[in-house]
């Protein structure tokens, strides 16, 4: 295992080090103290002293670690590769570098001091490496009393918690390294080294890629008299073996060699693998030919980039970033992996800056061309201090009956898109395929099962319920199933007054346990219905308040509308118009849903005679993995969350986005039929695979996101896009002449074993804002207006709590909603 010390300057992470290795001769302050290491006692280390691991000559002079160095050991039951990173500000370069190493580390604190500047900045920049892992060794126990090892202890939990680590489950252990060393009271000193090893023995191996193409980046580049030019580092994945060919690539230069020796820890070895820390022998290489940064790997297996699109969150002044914003051409350092490059920041025309604490969609332009790869995690630094970092983490929120069936049905697609079992675990290698997409919808535990990042709650317990014994129970933390005893009646009053109260507090607090441990939350993804109780109620509700708590994040919402003459509750239209009304102004985008149109899609393209909610609603998860495929799968254009807001959502009011998606199509159909990539554009514009019944004949499209999905490439889209435009039956408003946004994403739609959906090569998913959809809100206006003319059913409303003033402000405010889309045709 790939192990390491992270921490502040001078709090003993080199002491440690050399506490656990082998026992020579320790050059001390005090002279002639014996010196102790806990494994050269059992024979299975050779010693490092602390002037070895520290052996540059700044080192020795300043006392301190600048560079990060590896040594090895081994226990009872595995053997460790060892990285002490660098703890002082000015080499967090070097820090970054080494981390980058490693699987686990080991966050060693000073009781004297507690948490300091550095501790924060290690944990934080290990938390954006992607270290999940950690132990805390509290040092300089000796020389503290109990109660301060108390307080320390409290502190650095709490600590842990702030930058998303498991604060209260991460083993702790106190003592002091230089008792170990020193052979001194071995209460604090051999038995705490021993403690510490056992519990690191308990961390559990990683997964390592093996079976991908081989890949490592060059750590440092050395060269050997009289064999050549050697590198180091650790295989990120694959496999190498002597005389392989090998491709070095990055800062603009590529060149082609072969390995002819490999060492480990001074062992030769005839072929190594992922994990490995390993020095390759290369062939016909000059040292000044290659340096740190630069990556070795199977020839053409990787490219590079000096321009591209990242999602990132720039830290606010309270998390150590800038106080100040970022505008466009902004110089700053950009770190990943073992490599570090300087950047510009590129700023949308839409957007002046970017300010402290904002996730925001940029382009870094690279005075040089990096290997970087969809979803490489990396940070950003200009003048020592941390700016942000790149990731992108979403968490799923299912409300009501229908949102939580919704929900149920997704998480069954997601599943079987990345390779997890019902049981949480990877499906071998298919899973290890998609290991590095997972980040966004699910979170690792320590046993190696994948939890999905998401909340099912309802106000009666039987569609949770049905969650609970369902074939994915075992998928879910029960604290992620929330239910309460009664339901909310078909009655927006009582989810968002009545009943809907008591449970508010406790959905928080499980919301707030999942958002805790993202490094980089890019938004939150609802599924609900408009015409529940639960669904209008209780989701107003629970927007408003996280609207207060995190207002910057995107929030987008897939809800079921009532459709036009099938209902399964008299009293939608109210419902209806009151969440409308009442999520406004808090959420960013809605996709409109409408059962009957689904209903006629799954009659007439599947041929479903008596389709049921679990045909409707594998149909709609297509829509929302279309929707979210580009931050989980790599392609050639991608789309996130942030950029549906900017590319569809004119106006903040006018953020009603039409679905639809193609091909729907059965397996029987599927064998005589190839739809191409002009006949999958055209057929979203067709009424039968709309989502919502409503005429786009009548209207005007403001903008259309088409997101395609497997084998599609750019120069099809591009046609297929002009000939829609020469159609006269698809008009566009005259103020919005680009009109389409385009993602691809290569994974190809998975089909549920068992489901209508037939499995396709590639299919497409459009968002678009048009005019048309002001006659879906005039006809439900229409049924409210009709039932409140007789105040009917409004006593049910007042009773919970609600004033009757509540329906005449929400009517008078969809009223302006169909004025705003009536305007927005005519603008010039």
């Amino acid at each position: 295992m790939n192990i390491g010390t992270i921490g502040h300057v001078d709090h003993g992470k080199t002491t440690l080090t050399a506490a656990i290795t082998k026992s020579t001769s320790f050059r001390c302050l005090v002279p002639n103290y014996p010196v102790y290491s806990v494994l050269s006692e059992k024979k299975q280390t050779i010693f490092r002293s602390y002037e070895e691991i520290d052996a540059a000559p700044e080192e020795k002079k300043r006392g301190i670690t600048i560079n990060a160095a590896v040594v090895d050991y081994s226990t009872d039951k595995r053997h460790y590769a060892h990285t002490d990173c660098p703890g002082h500000a000015d080499y967090v370069k070097n820090m970054i570098t080494g981390a980058n190493q490693m699987e686990c580390a080991i966050l060693v604190v000073a009781a004297t001091d507690g948490t300091m500047p550095q501790t924060r900045e290690h944990l934080l920049l290990a938390k954006q490496i992607g270290i999940e892992k950690l132990v805390v060794f509290i040092n300089k126990a000796d020389a503290a009393d109990p109660e301060m090892l108390e307080l320390v202890e409290l502190e650095v939990r709490d600590t842990l918690k702030q930058y998303g680590f498991d604060g209260d489950n991460t083993p702790i252990v106190a003592g002091s390294a230089l008792c170990a060393l020193e052979g001194k009271d071995p209460q604090v000193g051999r038995e705490k080294i021993l403690e510490l090893l056992n519990v690191i023995d308990e961390v559990p191996m990683p997964k390592r890629e093996k079976d991908k193409p081989f890949l490592l980046p060059i750590e440092h580049v050395f060269s050997i008299t009289g064999r050549g030019t050697v590198v180091t580092g650790r295989i990120e994945r694959g496999t190498v073996a002597l005389q392989a060919p090998v491709e070095i690539i990055g800062y603009n230069q590529s060149l082609k060699s072969t390995v002819t020796g490999i060492e480990m820890f001074h062992q030769l070895m005839s072929q190594a693998e992922a994990g490995d820390q390993v020095g390759l022998l290369l062939r016909g290489v000059k040292r000044d030919e290659i340096r740190r940064g630069q990556v070795v790997c199977e020839p053409k297996s990787q490219s590079m980039q000096n321009y591209i699109q990242a999602q990132v969150y720039m830290l606010s002044k309270k998390e150590g970033g800038r106080a100040k914003p970022f505008l466009s051409r902004y110089q700053l350092q950009v770190f990943s992996k073992s490599w570090d490059c300087p950047a510009y920041i590129v700023l949308p025309e839409n957007k002046e800056m970017v300010m402290p604490g904002e996730d925001a969609t940029i382009e870094l332009d690279f005075q040089k061309k990096m290997v970087l790869e969809p979803g490489q995690r990396f940070t950003l630094r200009a003048s020592g201090t941390t700016l942000g970092y790149g990731v992108r983490e979403c968490v799923s929120i299912h409300v009501g009956q229908a949102g939580v069936q919704i929900g149920n049905a997704c998480w069954e697609l997601f599943c079987l898109e990345h390779g997890v079992q019902p049981s949480g675990e990877m499906y071998g290698d298919l899973g290890r395929d998609y290991e590095d997409a997972m980040q966004t919808f699910y979170s690792e535990t320590g046993g190696g099962k994948y939890v999905p990042r998401a909340i099912f709650a309802d106000l009666e317990p039987t569609v949770v319920d049905e969650v609970r014994k369902g074939t994915y129970r075992k998928l879910f933390h029960p604290d992620q199933l929330i239910s309460g005893k009664e339901d909310a009646a078909n009655n927006y009053a009582r989810g968002h007054y009545g009943v809907g109260k008591q449970m508010i507090e406790l959905v928080l607090d499980r919301i707030r346990k999942l958002v805790e441990p993202c490094t980089g939350l890019q938004g939150f993804i609802f599924t609900r219905s408009f015409g529940g109780g639960s669904g209008s109620g209780f989701t107003s509700l629970l927007m408003e308040r996280m609207s207060r708590d995190y207002g910057k994040k995107t929030k987008l919402e897939f809800a079921i509308y009532p459709a036009p003459h099938i209902s399964t509750a008299i009293v939608e239209p109210y419902n209806s118009i009151l969440t409308t009304h009442g999520t406004l102004e808090h959420v960013d985008a809605t996709f409109l849903l409408d059962n009957q149109a689904i209903y006629d899609n799954c009659l007439h393209n599947l041929n479903v005679e008596r389709p049921t909610y679990t045909n409707l609603n594998r149909l709609i998860c297509q829509v929302v993995s279309s929707t979210t495929a580009s931050l989980r799968f790599s392609g050639s254009l991608n789309v996130d969350l942030i950029e549906f807001q900017t590319n569809l959502v004119p106006y903040p009011r006018i953020h009603f986005p039409m679905v639809s998606y193609a091909p729907v199509i059965s397996a029987q159909k599927a064998r005589h039929e190839q739809m191409t990539v002009a006949q999958l554009t055209s057929a979203c514009f067709e009424p039968i695979n709309q989502m919502v019944k409503c005429d786009p004949r009548k209207g005007k499209y403001m903008a259309c996101c088409l997101l395609y999905r497997g084998d599609v490439v750019p120069k099809d889209v591009n046609a297929a896009i002009a000939t829609i435009k020469t159609k006269r039956c698809i008009q566009f408003v005259d103020w919005c002449p680009t009109g389409f946004k385009v993602g691809i994403t290569y994974q190809p739609p998975t089909a549920v074993p068992g489901g209508d959906l037939a499995k396709v090569q590639r299919a497409v998913c459009m968002l678009s804002n048009t005019t048309a959809i002001a006659e879906a809100w005039a006809r439900l206006d229409r049924k409210f207006d009709l039932m409140f003319a007789k105040r009917a059913f409004v006593h049910w409303y007042v009773g919970e709590g609600m004033e009757e003033g509540e329906f005449r402000e929400a009517r008078v405010d969809l009223a302006a909603l169909e004025k705003d889309y009536k305007e927005i045709a005519c603008e010039v």
